[in-house]
């Protein structure tokens, strides 16, 4: 959605411009009780390991530690699913270099969601735990 058409729902007001044409933005009170209200729809465990990161501070930040602790084994849960989809485990080294890159990208996909599962399970379960 665009910032003019956030203006134009009465969610947002930007300032006219200042120096070097900056303009502040800010959240008008409609704007503020439809971010409280619908943030959650947001959350996307497809989504890299920073952005996930950034949406439980966002969870955290709102209040809501239950909503963080879940997406975090949401999230961990999606990466238990993209291991299965290609559960390659070796690089078969006498294959040409297209096959190797190919091979190669994909045992590093498998591990590195194999690792990422590993640290959201256990940040999502601590959390839970801490009742944080």
């Amino acid at each position: 959605m665009s910032l003019s058409r956030l203006e134009k729902l009465g969610l947002l007001c930007r300032s006219d411009g200042e120096k070097r044409g900056r303009r502040v933005m800010t959240l008008t009170e409609e704007g503020e009780r439809f971010v409280t209200s619908h943030w959650t729809k947001c959350l996307d465990p497809q989504r890299e390991l920073e952005s996930i990161f950034r949406s439980v501070a966002v969870a955290l930040a709102m209040d809501n530690p239950s909503v963080a602790s879940g997406f975090l084994l949401d999230a961990a849960s999606h990466r238990v699913r993209l291991q299965t989809l290609n559960p390659v485990n070796e690089i078969p080294f006498e294959c040409g270099p297209i096959e190797f890159h190919a091979q190669a990208r994909a045992v590093y996909d498998l591990r590195r969601w194999g690792t990422e599962e590993n640290l959201l399970k256990d940040l999502g379960m601590n959390m839970e735990r801490a009742g944080k």
